[in-house]
């Protein structure tokens, strides 16, 4: 395992403040709906919000307003994207106050990943089902219990 060291003191996002979705709209063209809510990480409310969609080979970044006031912007259209099918997403907040840097980011999530078709979610199967939890008493746990057999 990578071990990873925060000196900025980042804090993380869990996946149950963001509600994410992918479509396609009436155009053809695939679009990212989200609702946010990171009312519980005590975050400052003016930090900006930031959802980043990418793939292997390409990325883009939305502006979802501040931690006070998040909002899903107009222009929501995954045009950037090569692979839209299966998309990775990112949760960012980002402290842009500051006049000597570009921003300094609080707070980050885990990849999200979503499918355009619901089919491919099903067919996808992992060796290992991962359970994410916020649990401090145990770094990782093995469950032979609920094993499905195929």
């Amino acid at each position: 395992m990578l071990r990873k060291f925060n000196y900025t003191g980042r804090k993380k996002i869990p996946q149950t403040c963001i509600d994410l979705e992918i479509q396609k709209n009436e155009y053809d063209q695939i679009e990212i709906i989200a609702d946010i809510d990171l009312s519980d990480l005590k975050l400052p409310s003016y930090a900006k919000v930031y959802i980043v969609a990418f793939d292997v080979g390409s990325y883009q970044r939305f502006d979802f307003g501040t931690v006070e006031e998040t909002f899903c912007p107009s222009n929501n259209i995954l045009s950037e994207i090569q692979d839209a099918e299966s998309i990775s997403f990112k949760c960012l907040v980002i402290d842009e106050s500051g006049s000597n840097f570009t921003g300094k980011l609080l707070a980050k999530s885990a990849n999200i990943k979503k499918y355009l078709n619901k089919e491919d979610k099903q067919n996808h199967k992992s060796i290992l089902h991962i359970v994410y939890k916020d649990d401090v008493d145990c770094i990782w746990k093995i469950d032979f219990e609920n094993i499905e057999s195929d």
